[in-house]
């Protein structure tokens, strides 16, 4: 089966879940939720000899204009959120190499799908992390990178050569930039019809999650989103983030009034007085996270207490079509708890 038939097969089996949440208020009865898992099988349809198309004009992320007359058939992706939405568009195939994050991602079998055709682990996602002398020995004719943790790493491209394009990636402010990733890599690779269908699945998702946000009587229950933990505080989501557009989007309400990734006190957090504090996992067990929330004195707060395991933090925290999925949980996880 073909990447893109997987990746649409994944998002039009998140919206049937979206439509499920509605159907308890219709009265219908419907049978207990399955379990589906999807084996990738991949077979390399690499032409050894690229097409030349019209030549297509194409801003990045980082203001600059480029011109693509071919296909590119080696790409480095640089971030998860890039290489989920390669995948989700059916292009998987032309990957080379990827960021470390990437290359152990789950997500619709990508981390099998890589490491079966030896694509290369080139280390990051940040770019200090990144090992550059990995990418020049690749020869990629493309890499994709992200606009924020990348940038810095313009003018080694640069120096060496090597055609680079910079995207939203994990930088995405809002779903408008996730969905423009979308199109933009549709139009490099030439495969626009594939990226108006993820387009119209990820609004149209979006759509059914606010139908289902409104049918459970959730509609502006306020809810903080913690990211992190450290010593400087606890981080979370404020205005003007990706997470906060998301938020708004299906009806739930950000407890967060400033803007940005911020650090709170314990007493300012609690003096926003959300209803609903959902935690990220942290790269930590459960057991361990408990005892810094514990510790830190969140449990104190008052509010419904939420902690996504890392798949499910994946899915909320990053910004590609999986977003979707994302956002699914989190309306669940915010039911269950609100039922308690």
């Amino acid at each position: 089966m073909r990447y893109a038939q997987l990746a649409l097969l994944t998002l039009t089996l998140v919206v049937g879940i979206a439509i499920g949440l509605l159907i308890p208020y219709t009265g219908i009865t419907v049978a207990p939720a399955q379990t589906i898992t999807i084996t990738v099988t991949t077979t390399p349809t690499i032409p050894l000899t690229k097409p030349t198309y019209e030549v297509i004009t194409l801003s990045d992320k980082a203001g600059r204009v480029m011109e693509f007359s071919t296909v590119p058939s080696r790409v480095v992706s640089l971030a998860p959120s890039i290489t989920e939405t390669m995948f989700m568009l059916g292009l998987g195939e032309f990957i080379i190499g990827v960021d470390d994050i990437s290359y152990n991602n789950d997500f619709m079998n990508i981390s099998i799908s890589l490491k079966s055709r030896r694509v290369v682990n080139v280390g990051g996602y940040w770019w200090p992390a990144i090992d550059t002398e990995k990418i020049l020995s690749l020869n990629p004719d493309l890499v994709l990178a992200d606009k924020g943790a990348h940038i810095k790493l313009l003018d080694f491209f640069n120096e060496y050569g090597i055609k680079v394009f910079y995207l939203n990636g994990g930088s995405a402010g809002n779903l408008s930039e996730v969905v423009e990733d979308v199109e933009l890599i549709s139009k490099i690779f030439r495969v626009d019809d594939r990226g108006r269908e993820v387009s119209y699945l990820i609004s149209g998702s979006m759509e059914l999650l606010k139908a289902s946000i409104e049918a459970r009587g959730l509609v502006g229950i306020s809810i903080a989103i913690v990211v992190s933990i450290d010593s400087m505080g606890i981080w979370v989501a404020g205005r003007g983030t990706f997470i906060d557009d998301l938020i708004n989007g299906i009806g739930l309400k950000n407890s967060i009034p400033q803007s940005g990734w911020l650090a709170l006190s314990q007493e300012d957090l609690a003096g926003l007085r959300p209803e609903v504090i959902v935690v990220f996992s942290m790269g930590i067990s459960e057991e361990e996270l408990k005892n810094v929330l514990e510790t830190t004195g969140i449990y104190s707060i008052g509010s419904h207490v939420i902690i996504l395991s890392s798949h499910e933090t994946d899915s909320l925290a990053r910004p590609s079509p999986r977003i979707v999925e994302g956002a699914w949980i989190l309306i669940e996880k915010i039911y269950e708890a609100a039922r308690r």
